[in-house]
């Protein structure tokens, strides 16, 4: 697979231009522009600028480029699951999977077509981080197929860059109210802990997860929250039951918070969630909380209740 030339995609129309050897090898130019909270740089296409719900780059409805730069995570656990297999599991038809290099870093490459949507995905990294590049625009796009190919050709990666996690943040909180402080971040996810001590598995400590993506149309906070609800299902909530609900405003902006009981992997717990949106983007916080259950759930609603929307 490693041999494998990266030469015609799929139509055999477009070259990834900055391919040598079956890999993508770039030097840094004054056309590079930084993705603000990452490491990475990229040669954007015309039209294209910076999403303001997500990390990375949009051309209106057209199409997308969304980064998630993983600090401190490790690309050789992450990449495991990147394969065709996990992509066919998923009910995708894969086009085209490559492992190849991005400059010195071990990187895998996909294309497929779900839905009248086609999507790019590079994932690179090593033991000390893992980037994950996607893409998704109109199957029969081909201005914009074009595009996105020439953006990820360019991609350089500075691991000496220093980054403000902040730089993306698209909220404000106020910490000196609360115990409970910024720990860590992975792209446009934020982690807040006791402290804010940061820990590879919080086990039983308490954490809040604040995480920014587009509004959906039609959905309200309430409806949000119900959904990443059914996501924790999926991830070890059981016995669940709601202990309270309130839909309110929060310095302005429409907001349901829900507090619900049960067990996270066996354990005896309590979810705390908040869920505000404005007309562009939704800001969800969730909480998971093990021990001493009235003061923690009080210390995060001193945070969250501060939560304002840039």
């Amino acid at each position: 697979m490693r041999k494998l030339l990266f030469t015609l995609l799929i139509s055999s129309t477009y070259l990834f231009s900055q391919l040598t050897n079956g890999n993508i090898v770039n030097t840094k130019t004054p056309k590079h522009i930084n993705i603000p909270g990452t490491r990475v740089y990229i040669i954007p296409s015309e039209n294209y600028q910076m999403a303001e719900s997500f990390v990375g780059l949009i051309n209106g409805n057209r199409a997308a480029i969304q980064i998630m730069d993983l600090d401190g995570d490790n690309f050789y656990s992450n990449a495991k699951t990147f394969t065709t297999e996990n992509f066919k599991k998923q009910g995708i038809e894969v086009n085209q999977f490559l492992e190849i290099k991005l400059n010195e870093y071990p990187a895998k490459y996909v294309s497929f077509e779900k839905n009248n949507l086609k999507s790019f995905q590079l994932v690179f990294g090593d033991t000390t981080y893992s980037t994950l590049v996607m893409s998704q625009f109109n199957s029969l796009d081909k201005e914009s197929e074009k595009d996105i190919l020439k953006m990820i050709s360019s991609i350089y990666y500075d691991k000496e860059k220093n980054v403000n996690p902040f730089d993306t943040a698209q909220f404000i909180l106020d910490e000196s109210k609360s115990k409970f402080k910024f720990s860590k971040s992975t792209s446009s996810v934020f982690m807040y802990s006791i402290n804010g001590e940061k820990m590879e598995n919080y086990g039983n400590n308490p954490f809040l997860v604040v995480s920014t993506f587009p509004r959906e149309l039609n959905k309200s906070p309430k409806d949000v929250a119900v959904q990443l609800v059914g996501l924790l299902e999926n991830k070890g909530l059981s016995n669940s039951k709601v202990k309270s609900i309130n839909e309110k405003n929060i310095n302005g902006k429409k907001a349901c918070e829900f507090i619900i009981e049960g067990k996270m992997n066996e354990i005896k717990s309590t979810i705390y969630e908040l869920v505000v949106v404005d007309t562009e983007k939704t800001i969800a916080i969730q909480g998971i909380i093990k021990s001493d259950f009235e003061k923690n759930i009080s210390e995060m609603k001193k945070l969250t209740h501060t939560l304002q929307l840039k």
